[in-house]
């Protein structure tokens, strides 16, 4: 389930998706799946543990976006 939700990231311009493409560039496709599904699924287990929502946090491209005033379309 993980790995799928991982591979639907690959277009995906939120934080996920970017340490997705960091990954496959470092470490291949195979392993770059692999990595961001354990980052889900962490974030699963964290979520269900603490019993608490998921708090989306800004990436790069937000941030650099943001400082430049720039939009995205």
């Amino acid at each position: 389930m993980f790995r799928l939700a991982a591979n639907s990231l690959h277009h995906n311009n939120t934080p996920s998706g970017e340490y997705l493409r960091r990954m496959k560039a470092k470490l291949g496709p195979a392993g770059a799946i692999t990595a961001t599904a354990r980052k889900i699924a962490i974030i699963f287990y964290t979520m269900v543990k603490n019993q608490v929502e998921y708090e989306r946090r800004f990436g790069r491209s937000e941030t650099l976006s943001a400082r430049n005033g720039s939009k995205r379309s």
